[in-house]
């Protein structure tokens, strides 16, 4: 589906009551990436990777307990994705863009702003462009972080082709895997979703990048 510059531009001025400044610019810069990678691999969705961009954290400022509430009315989660608060925005997303943003529901920005934390099996390319996106904005200052986007670009840079939807892959699988040992590192409970995301990238053959 296709969005309009209109519809856009509308949609990044009815997200500001639902976040903080800082996480609003991190929107903005989540929003930029994801043009900038669909215009390389995906450039038919851009408009709509734009707009899940732009939703993608429009749960963050719901407390755990706001959240809860939604989770247990509206979303049929596992018992294991109640022992990652760290994700429940994201779980949360996809039932507050259908109650107020509805026209912009469409499968695939339902289901990226889903996986957009914890990732999940057979993600498809669109779901890889906003999850990826949200690691390696230009906002995001941390050494894996920016290590990440130099390497992918670089090899943008030079793939041709499909090389290029392979080299989204292979950057995803890099940051579910940094995710992963940070989480081991810190003693932090693992979501599933998580680990079945990695693995399935593993056993399409990619490496990491």
């Amino acid at each position: 589906m296709s969005f309009t510059k209109e519809q856009i531009n509308f949609l990044r001025e009815a997200i500001v009551p639902y976040m903080s400044e800082k996480r609003y610019a991190h929107t903005l810069g989540v929003e930029e990436m994801a043009k900038r990678l669909g215009s390389i691999c995906l450039a038919d969705k851009v408009s709509e990777l734009r707009c899940a961009a732009l939703l993608h954290d429009v749960a963050k400022e719901l407390s755990d307990e706001e959240s809860l509430m939604l989770l247990a009315e509206y979303a049929e989660i596992s018992e294991e994705d109640l022992l990652s608060p760290p994700a429940f925005h994201a779980f949360c997303a996809p039932i507050v863009i259908r109650r107020d943003f509805p026209e912009y529901a469409t499968d695939d920005i339902i289901s990226a702003a889903f996986k957009h934390t914890t990732g999940g099996e057979d993600m498809t390319l669109f779901n890889l462009i906003i999850f990826l996106s949200d690691y390696i904005e230009e906002g995001r200052a941390y050494r894996e972080c920016t290590a990440l986007r130099e390497r992918l670009f670089a090899e943008l840079e030079k793939a041709k082709g499909e090389e290029s939807a392979a080299m989204i892959h292979r950057a995803a699988l890099s940051e579910l895997q940094a995710t992963v040992a940070h989480l081991k590192e810190k003693g932090r409970y693992i979501n599933p979703r998580t680990q079945r995301a990695m693995e399935s990238l593993l056993k399409k053959g990619y490496t990491a990048l």
